[in-house]
């Protein structure tokens, strides 16, 4: 009876671990550049990723994953200005529309700054 309790509980965390790594990869594992990591109290973060075509400057796209939930926005940079505008309609928790005003605001000094280092030194 132990023994199938041992393999039991042996299986159960296994397959905790195993979902762990790859609930890690589907969070973070975007189809874009590692742009910013932002942390958000104590052991929590957000990280920002871009995605596009880095050398036309707009139409890229933008995702933040964490403890803040998801945004995903379409920007603009100018590389000469050193500044990140929204262009159009954002998104967060995947189905909640943003104007560009409202997505602009996510765009700490911080962000913007590690936006344009990424794609501008690119």
């Amino acid at each position: 009876m132990h023994k199938v309790i041992r393999s039991g509980v042996a299986l159960f965390m296994l397959s905790c671990v195993q979902s762990s790594v790859f609930a890690e990869e589907g969070s973070f594992g975007l189809d874009g550049e590692f742009v910013y990591k932002d942390i958000v109290g104590g052991p929590y973060f957000d990280e920002w990723y871009v995605a596009g075509d880095m050398g036309q400057l707009n139409d890229i796209k933008i995702y933040r994953e964490g403890k803040s939930g998801s945004l995903e926005a379409i920007i603009k940079v100018d590389c000469k200005l050193q500044t990140v505008t929204a262009q159009g309609s954002a998104f967060i928790y995947d189905s909640i529309a943003l104007s560009k005003e409202e997505a602009q605001e996510y765009f700490s000094a911080d962000i913007t700054k590690a936006i344009v280092n990424k794609i501008c030194m690119h």
